[in-house]
């Protein structure tokens, strides 16, 4: 509790704070997240658990601040199976100032709603954003509930800092699949990492999937990845986007040049050490910043890097939001305090 207390205070107000568990025995104020959603007023807050069981389906119908401690089963070392995971999600139109942060969307995702957050969830579907002037934010896209990963049809949309990946691992794809499909000149696209990788089976036919298929937005500062033998050009699709400033980099054949100011076809140089046989996939331990002696290092339209880190943002791979703190020790000197004196607490913060 002191967790929470410490870290929500700048967000909730005056608003009722919620739990939510839906692990057997557990003391949570409900094991339904459905049941809480219903009976939560306007700008209150739900801490969801992580739980051996899905939270299932939900419906959200009007501005809640709903949130775990991450999507990694590694936060929590003595039940490493443990995971916030929700299944199909729908927040309604009209309803605006939704924040989903530090969750698994197993299936499709509805943000239907405005000016609203998406922040460090593993999203497993595909996401489809209808409503306007939301902001999706350090979350990692690796699924496809149909053909596209994030489908946008909302305008002033910032989509920045994602880690977007396909990896084959046995199954075939088309270049009918892609990682962003629409968002108009309104929207800005920016700091991503997108990596289309053939591994462990499987492959993509027709060049591979369409990295922005109907967009018409503004690209600049991302990464854009692939090793698809005979890939197209990576702007393939899109309907007039501005590019600038991307390094883009396909491993098995020379792609034709993104328009704009680019680093086209230049091989990123990650901390991690990654190159044409060691894959930038997802990873808990994978380093994704740019070295030094990188192309676009610093080059991004902001001066800072292109990719995940640009803008000084600190992407997390285990999708801890960003303003939750994590203790690494926690420990009460004065455990035997008597009444009326001052408890002392030791702790440690995770780096």
């Amino acid at each position: 509790m002191f967790l929470i207390l410490c870290v929500l205070l700048p967000f909730i107000g005056k608003a009722k704070t919620w739990s939510v568990d839906n692990t057997p025995g557990s003391k949570a104020d409900s094991f339904s997240l459905q049941g809480i959603i219903n009976i939560a007023s306007t700008g209150d807050t739900i801490v969801v658990m992580p739980s051996y069981l899905s939270y299932s389906s939900i419906n959200i119908n009007k501005k809640l601040f709903i949130y775990s401690q991450g999507f990694s089963a590694h936060l929590n070392n003595q039940n490493p199976d443990k995971r916030p995971i929700l299944s199909t999600t729908t927040v309604a139109s009209g309803v605006n100032g939704v924040i989903l942060a530090g969750l698994i969307f197993e299936e499709r995702l509805y943000f239907n709603g405005s000016s609203g957050k998406i922040l460090n969830n593993h999203l497993r579907g595909t996401v489809y954003i209808q409503g306007s002037s939301n902001l999706i934010e350090g979350n990692l896209f690796t699924g496809f509930t149909f053909t596209s990963q994030l489908e946008l049809s909302g305008s002033n949309l910032l989509i920045q800092n994602n880690y977007f990946s396909i990896r084959t691992g046995g199954a075939n794809y088309s270049n009918g699949y892609s990682m962003i499909k629409g968002g108009d000149t309104s929207s800005i696209i920016r700091n991503n990492l997108m990596v289309e990788v053939i591994d462990g089976g499987g492959g993509i036919s027709g060049g591979g999937v369409g990295f922005f298929q109907s967009s018409s937005a503004y690209i600049r500062n991302n990464i854009l990845w692939s090793n698809v033998n005979s890939r197209r050009n990576f702007q393939a699709g899109n309907s007039g986007s501005v590019f600038q400033n991307n390094i883009t980099y396909s491993a098995n054949s020379k792609v034709d040049t993104l328009t704009g100011f680019n680093y086209n076809d230049t091989m990123p140089k990650f901390e991690g050490g990654f190159s044409n046989s060691l894959l930038p996939y997802y990873s808990f331990g994978n380093d994704l910043r740019l070295k030094s002696s990188s192309v676009g290092k610093a080059g991004g339209s902001d001066n800072t890097d292109p990719g995940l880190y640009g803008r000084a943002y600190t992407y997390n791979m285990f999708g801890i939001p960003i303003w939750l703190v994590q203790f690494s020790e926690f420990t009460i000197v004065n455990p035997k305090a008597k009444a009326n004196q001052k408890i002392k607490v030791k702790i440690k913060l995770q780096p």
